[in-house]
């Protein structure tokens, strides 16, 4: 697990200073450095919202149980880890925007012909 975050943090450190050659970069470069950011946003949401259960998971190994009271919150750090993904692909994505705009006015538009 640890080498997990280091190998994350040495990418994040990779990513930045090679932030600073981004004006620089062709149009796949630069594709393949937004999508490159994008995962690294998504990584590092998913380890903050997991270290609660990470943390739970550690404290009940100790023998006590006392911690029952936190599953809800793991719970709903997961959940919340869940929506913002979704959140996250709307922001780097565009075409991911286009095609759930298109779907969802298609939805929409299906809806609204069939109750007429």
């Amino acid at each position: 697990m640890y080498l997990s975050y280091i190998l994350i943090f040495s990418f994040i450190k990779q990513v930045r200073q090679h932030g600073k050659t981004r004006k620089k970069l062709t149009g796949m470069e630069a594709k393949n450095m937004k999508l490159a950011n994008m995962v690294v946003a998504i990584v590092m949401f998913f380890l903050l919202c997991n270290i609660v259960r990470v943390v739970f998971i550690g404290l009940s190994y100790h023998g006590t149980n006392n911690y029952v009271e936190l599953t809800p919150l793991w719970i709903l750090a997961i959940d919340i880890n869940s929506s913002v993904n979704y959140i996250i692909y709307c922001l780097f994505g565009k075409k991911f925007r286009q095609a759930f705009i298109s779907l969802f006015s298609a939805c929409t538009f299906s809806r609204r012909a069939s109750i007429s």
